[in-house]
């Protein structure tokens, strides 16, 4: 009745509300799906079946399920996606995947086969292609008819190498499919095929004969990248310090060969019973050989020398000075670049919008018919050696 009051005692309690999980069921899925609930707890899924998100939700909190990143070919779509909880888990939620229309064809960025071979069969140096979706066939063809998608001849992988049936100048077609068999337009590449006795062979010029009586083929050098390295200055280019030579006689059977380098003799050859020599020779550094055969009869009695011939030995790529990586333009630009060697630049091949130009000039201009958007630039700089070096940029044609 006075007003006193007690000092308190306390106690205390844990409450926990209880939750519920969000979740449901995907079919048709092929590839990976990102869904969302309420903007996020993201939820990667790869197969068809249930799904559960890790954040569990109270009663009376509200769910919103969406599909943050479609699967690569698919559209997913989600139903029953939206509520609120009530004492219960969110089990029915469906996700439905199906296969989206894909109208868009692969595209061959580059193919390159050698200028020249020997061989009916010849490796193919470049091959490569791009898709929307995914490139799933490569197919090489001797015409450029566009090929059926059922072609049993459709590789997985990028061919390595090619066989004709026959020599002569051959144009090879590059295409390119994807899994809705869409199918590129072609790239195409030349190939002269001369079929030789042995290897791959290169006249290096005429001897200069001091004999009426014998008869001697011009000497023949064997480069590792079938080349026509020779030109009207006796002058051969060669990637490759070992070297390999050989030629043949009538007259000098079992005769013998000179091979002088710099005025000195490098290697001394017997002449077979057949008259056929050959001689491989590693050259010690990369500069300038002056080369010279002389031949001499079985009984070591000079008979003939060849002419001076002048050999190069350049193992060293030539390189692109800076450029940017995306370049933007419109049709009409020019495009150009430029590159160095320590000889000198040859020519160029680039590939563009579906294009292979092989010239002597550092530019090009867009064609006028050249689509809007975004164009992959393949430049290949080659010396006269045959080395080569690539640059890729990107051109954004406005």
């Amino acid at each position: 009745a006075a007003n006193n009051i007690s000092a308190s005692l306390n106690d205390s309690v844990t409450i926990t509300l209880p939750t519920y999980t969000i979740g449901g069921n995907i079919t048709g899925l092929t590839g990976t799906v990102i869904l969302q609930n309420n903007g996020g707890d993201d939820l990667s899924r790869s197969t068809d079946g249930s799904f559960t998100f890790s954040t569990p939700l109270h009663d009376s909190d509200t769910y919103n399920v969406t599909v943050s990143s479609q699967p690569v070919g698919q559209i997913c779509t989600a139903s029953d996606n939206t509520g609120t909880v009530s004492s219960s888990n969110i089990t029915n939620i469906v996700i439905n995947c199906v296969n989206s229309a894909d109208t868009t064809a692969p595209t061959v960025t580059a193919f390159e086969i050698p200028s020249t071979s020997t061989s009916l069969t010849f490796p193919i140096t470049a091959f490569t292609a791009t898709d929307n979706v995914g490139v799933t066939g490569y197919l090489l063809t001797e015409s450029g008819t566009t090929p059926s998608s059922g072609d049993p001849n459709w590789s997985a992988t990028p061919q390595t190498n090619y066989t004709f049936s026959t020599e002569g100048i051959k144009t090879l077609y590059a295409w390119a499919k994807d899994a809705a068999n869409n199918i590129s337009a072609s790239l195409n590449d030349s190939v002269t095929i001369t079929l030789l006795e042995t290897g791959i062979e290169d006249e290096v010029g005429e001897t200069v004969s001091e004999s009426g009586e014998v008869e001697i083929d011009d000497p023949t050098i064997n480069l590792s990248d079938g080349r026509d390295e020779m030109d009207n200055e006796k002058r051969i280019y060669a990637k490759d310090r070992k070297i390999s030579f050989k030629g043949k006689t009538q007259g000098l059977e079992n005769g013998k060969v000179k091979i002088y380098v710099d005025g000195e003799v490098e290697k001394e050859i017997q002449i077979d019973s057949l008259g056929y020599w050959k001689e491989k020779i590693k050259f010690k550094k990369e500069t300038t050989y002056s080369i010279k055969f002389e031949y001499y009869d079985l009984n070591d009695d000079f008979v003939s020398k060849s002419d001076r011939y002048r050999l190069k030995i350049d193992t060293k790529d030539p390189e692109f000075e800076d450029m940017p990586m995306v370049l933007n333009k419109k049709a009409g630009d020019k495009i150009w670049w430029n590159a160095l060697d320590d000889y000198k630049v040859d020519y160029y091949k680039f590939y563009f919008n579906g294009q292979k130009i092989k010239t002597k000039d550092n530019f090009f201009f867009v064609d006028n018919n050249t689509p809007k958007g975004v164009h992959t630039l393949l430049i290949r700089a080659y010396d006269k050696s045959g080395n080569k070096t690539n640059k890729v940029v990107l051109v954004r044609v406005r």
